[in-house]
């Protein structure tokens, strides 16, 4: 019997990677693969199939919120980094 949600298993090649950005350790808490959130962030994607799947995506925003909101407040240390188109933005403006 074939799992439908199989693509969403943690991958162990995880435990490898360092450091991790907050979107890839909240999918991480909730216990997904980050690889199988679509780029938008809004659902689960199927490299396979191409098929998508929203079940459960709400607990990955809620935990990155969480590590958002505790690295803000300084309870999580972290180091923010910015891209430079993300600087170069906010001084066109």
């Amino acid at each position: 019997m074939n799992d439908p949600y199989a693509y969403r298993a943690i991958n162990p090649l995880w435990n490898l990677v360092d450091p991790l950005s907050v979107e890839d350790a909240a999918a991480l808490i909730v216990g997904v693969d980050p690889h199988s959130i679509d780029e938008s962030r809004q659902y689960f994607r199927d490299p396979e199939s191409n098929m998508t799947d929203s079940s459960g995506i709400a607990w990955v925003r809620t935990a990155q919120t969480a590590l958002e909101n505790a690295v803000m407040a300084r309870h999580l240390k972290a180091t923010i980094r910015r891209t430079a188109w993300h600087g170069m933005a906010w001084h066109r403006g």
